[in-house]
């Protein structure tokens, strides 16, 4: 996970339930996403330069097999430049899945607003991210940076909508200050091996994407989450907080934690193992019954388990 990550500061003294930790449920699927992704960009293009390395970049006939996948004979590869569009490509996929990612958090996150029921600010715009923060109602100086972000959507849009081709907006995006200053600044790690640098964009154009690209999407998302989920932490409070973990233990097709021997038990597992919250187990159900889920959430439980105990 990355050194960046700003925990939330809900704790209220006097009581066990420790959230400057916490993360939420959509911000949880994040992490996991940008961990996995970036291994897995890294593996992909590794075993691509591996190809490369045994001959193919001198043009050197290279047969590769194919596994379980039904098609035929191993073809013999005999063009760099066939090794040099595959890598092309794994930056592009890796651009729209890094995006995909960060749509679906966003809709994660108006689902846990929706989900509270608290009160919100009335919020229309169509731009989803704006939404969010809107209906967070996060001040200015809370509001995490867009220039990346914007860049990126508009990137995933080309690749999808455009055949990668750039449109008059991503020319725009990629020459602002504002974009270039917050990416060298997300990156300005002593040991980088290189600085951001975005491809070459023309209008009408193709863009070359590579798959440091596709990683840096994802980190750029990433830390507009981690912002995005300090706000939502907040939002909840405590005792939604708690609500928000006993949903995904219980109330879902997949739960977060397999089922212990109690609710109490099974709640508090996923709210440290999952979430990231120290509580005492007295602490959860009168949390609950503070926002009137207690009841429900108990016969929930003991409609999925009945041979379970609910302390």
């Amino acid at each position: 996970m990355s050194k960046a990550f700003r925990y939330g500061t809900n704790y209220e003294i006097g009581t066990s339930l420790k959230m400057e930790r916490a993360v939420s449920e959509p911000m949880r699927r994040v992490i996991d996403h940008h961990n996995s992704f970036n291994r897995r960009v890294k593996l992909l293009f590794g075993s691509l330069n591996k190809v490369m390395d045994d001959g193919l970049k001198d043009n050197v006939p290279t047969s590769l097999p194919y596994g379980q996948e039904p098609w035929g004979e191993p073809k013999i590869w005999s063009s760099a430049a066939d090794g040099h569009a595959a890598a092309e490509l794994l930056g592009e996929l890796g651009v729209v899945r890094a995006a995909s990612a960060f749509e679906d958090f966003l809709q994660g996150v108006i689902s846990e607003i929706d989900r509270s029921q608290l009160s919100t600010t009335p919020s229309t715009p169509s731009d989803l991210i704006e939404r969010v923060l809107s209906r967070l109602s996060m001040e200015q100086s809370a509001r995490p940076s867009l220039p990346a972000v914007r860049f990126f959507d508009c990137a995933r849009n080309c690749i999808v909508h455009q055949m990668g081709r750039a449109n008059s907006e991503l020319v725009t995006l990629s020459g602002t200050k504002e974009l270039h200053d917050g990416l060298a600044a997300s990156s300005a790690r002593k040991r980088a091996k290189w600085k951001p640098v975005l491809p070459q964009i023309s209008l009408g154009e193709p863009i070359v994407w590579k798959p440091r690209h596709a990683i840096l999407a994802s980190e750029s998302y990433y830390r507009v989450a981690i912002a995005i989920n300090v706000g939502l932490v907040d939002f909840l409070g405590r005792a939604h907080f708690v609500a928000m973990a006993a949903h995904w233990a219980l109330a879902v097709p997949v739960p977060c934690v397999a089922v212990r021997r109690s609710l109490i038990s099974t709640i508090r597992t996923a709210l440290n193992n999952r979430y990231r919250v120290n509580i005492d187990a007295q602490e959860i159900a009168p949390l609950l019954k503070s926002i009137d889920r207690w009841e429900h959430i108990k016969a929930l439980f003991q409609q999925n388990y009945p041979n379970h105990l609910l302390t």
